[in-house]
């Protein structure tokens, strides 16, 4: 008996199949605190500081620093300093299983890392005038991590820096808060590392999913904006020194539960059988050089080349978890701001027969 194609196993065999969001990393910034021009407006139009002076910035990195150690002694909250070459995430689990609130902040990070940050330059003029010029460079600045049990979001962690124009890091992950929302609406369900082995409503499971949007996203950050210690006060943001988020890095994820295990083994042995020659030095070529300028010239085309090209900004994951009786497939797909090409990776695990 021939082995069934792709699209037959992925069409009968497949007891669950949802797509979400996966992993969602923001970037938090302040447009009116990009260019030193503004940095001067803000020092001293909006604080009424006579001169633009470095001077008048440490106060501000001072009252930061001292902000975030009264929040942690009002609320008990831990401190954690990281070590370097330390995986943050492993100390969040530990620290995570020991939390037992619904919501909250459940221990700060603190970790030295380099940020574009505004650097002055005295300037004498003479006979008695000094000035300061800013430039924004790269500098190690003290970085705090809120880590974060969220009533919609469940787990996630607000980065912040100490130093101007204080770039914030958010990570989200929508697996979970698809967690979130079928426990409020008592929906059984069977969960995954990151994903959903079973759940009694499917339909309703994707629905949610579907409707996730920009303004959970925006009302996550609002709702801890005003909990947590921030660098910019509430007149500072009332006068439009307020972070927006943009999008650092986004994943997708495809999350396909077999029937039984023999049926991933089926998939990944039909897919390399259809792609063995995928990857090939001579089925494979680049639609442009690597760098382009005015005066590049145009690739010449090759006929043997020119049926397999590569020009993508994503990158596709395959991941296969096993399960005493089932298996699943999940496809992580990353979309980054400023990638050029993709990388395609099929990681392959073993698969115990049912």
């Amino acid at each position: 008996m021939p082995s069934p194609n792709v699209a037959t196993i992925l069409r009968d065999y497949v007891s669950l199949s949802t797509s979400c969001i996966d992993r969602l990393y923001l970037n938090g910034y302040v447009p009116k605190l990009q260019t030193s021009g503004q940095l001067c407006a803000f020092l001293c139009d909006h604080l009424g500081n006579r001169i633009a002076s470095p001077a008048a910035i440490r106060p501000l990195h001072d009252r930061f620093v001292q902000a975030v150690g009264s929040f942690a002694d009002e609320h008990v909250v831990p401190v954690v300093q990281f070590e370097r070459g330390q995986r943050k995430d492993d100390v969040a689990a530990r620290y995570r299983a020991r939390f037992q609130a619904g919501q909250g902040v459940v221990f700060i990070g603190v970790a030295q890392e380099r940020q574009f940050s505004f650097k002055a330059t005295k300037h004498i003029v003479p006979p008695h005038a000094v000035h300061f010029s800013f430039s924004r460079q790269s500098v190690a600045v003290k970085h705090y991590y809120f880590y974060l049990q969220d009533a919609e979001w469940g787990p996630a962690f607000i980065k912040v820096g100490t130093y101007m124009p204080y770039p914030t890091r958010v990570c989200l992950n929508g697996n979970e808060w698809l967690k979130q929302q079928l426990r409020k609406e008592a929906i059984p369900f069977d969960s995954l590392d990151n994903g959903f082995q079973w759940c009694a409503d499917p339909d309703r499971l994707q629905q949610l999913a579907d409707s996730l949007g920009s303004a959970d996203v925006q009302v996550f950050f609002d709702r801890w904006l005003e909990r947590l210690p921030w660098p910019l006060t509430a007149t500072d943001r009332a006068a439009g020194y307020r972070h927006r988020l943009s999008i650092w890095q986004l994943e997708m994820s495809l999350t396909q539960v077999f029937t039984t295990p023999v049926y991933a083994r089926h998939f990944f042995e039909t897919v390399i059988r259809d792609n063995l020659d995928l990857g090939r030095p001579d089925r494979v070529s680049l639609l442009f050089p690597t760098r382009l300028q005015r005066n590049t010239p145009a690739p010449r085309p090759r006929l043997q080349d020119a049926r397999h090209h590569l020009w993508r900004c994503a990158q596709l994951t395959r991941r296969v978890q096993a399960r005493p009786r089932q298996a699943v497939l999940q496809r992580l797909c990353r979309a980054a701001d400023y990638a050029e090409h993709e990388v395609v990776r099929i990681a392959m695990g073993a698969i115990s027969s049912a």
